[in-house]
This record gives structure tokens, C-alpha cells and sequence, in this order.
């Protein structure tokens, strides 16, 4: 993980490429790779299992900004997380989240997924840059 000295993050497509070549072949597994001096950008590179993802997540500060890689999922955004415990400021997580609505998503696709919106990765298998913005 690197910190920027500065408030704009520029990320080249070569390491784009590196980041997600590097990732290992079996998910679920994550990992920031910058951010900038005041916390407002964060990238991050994934990859998911092939089962639903064990957790659904809220950001009360972040907007994120879902990259495809390689791969397809379901993804599953809006509705409740009705057990969400607190993880840190802003940052909640549970099991059960309810009255949501399913997308697919593959290889290309970028989908935005607003602060303060649940979401929880379902049955597929993908590799995502990641890049929230608050």
C-alpha cells in the first residue's frame, strides 16, 4: 500500500495491469494498493469466490466505483443489512441483507455503487479494481 503526497491519485494503465495480474487465483481476497494524503481516494484490487460473499457492506463515506477485471458475478446493491455491526467510522457489515436487487456483472462492466448504499458480492468469480471516492 502507498500513500500520495498529493490530493490526485493517477493510476497507469500498466499498473492496472500488474495489479490485477499479480492477484492469486482464488478469492475471496483484497488489498489497498494507494491512497492519497487525506483518505478521500482509495484504491483497492479483489478477487471473489465462486460462493456469495460471507458479508454485505455499507459505506456511509465512500462512493465505490467497481472496475471489472476477468470474470462474472452477481452483485447485490440496495435493500437492508438488518444485523450491520459497526467495523469503524462510517464502515458497517452483516450477513443478512434484505430487499435487494440483483446484477450481473462481467469483464469491462463499471458499476457505482453510492455512499451509503448496501451491497454484497454474489455467486460468480471476478477480479475488481476498486476506487472509492468520498
Amino acid at each position: 500500500m502507498k500513500n500520495m503526497n498529493n490530493p490526485e491519485i493517477i493510476i497507469k494503465n500498466s499498473q492496472i495491469i500488474e495489479a490485477i495480474s499479480s492477484l492469486p487465483n482464488q478469492g475471496p481476497w483484497a488489498e489497498e494498493l494507494l491512497k492519497n494524503d487525506n483518505q478521500s481516494i482509495i484504491i483497492s484490487r479483489l478477487i471473489t469466490s465462486e460462493e456469495i460473499g460471507k458479508k454485505a457492506e455499507l459505506h456511509e463515506n465512500y462512493t465505490d466505483i467497481l472496475f471489472i477485471q476477468e470474470g462474472q458475478e452477481e452483485i447485490f446493491i440496495g435493500g437492508e443489512i438488518t444485523d450491520k455491526l459497526s467495523i469503524g467510522p462510517g464502515e458497517w457489515r452483516g450477513e443478512n441483507l434484505i430487499n435487494f436487487r440483483t446484477h450481473k456483472v462481467e469483464k469491462g462492466d463499471i458499476m457505482i455503487i453510492p455512499k451509503g448504499v448496501a451491497h454484497r458480492h454474489g455467486k460468480g468469480k471476478v477480479k475488481i479494481l476498486v476506487i472509492k471516492v468520498a
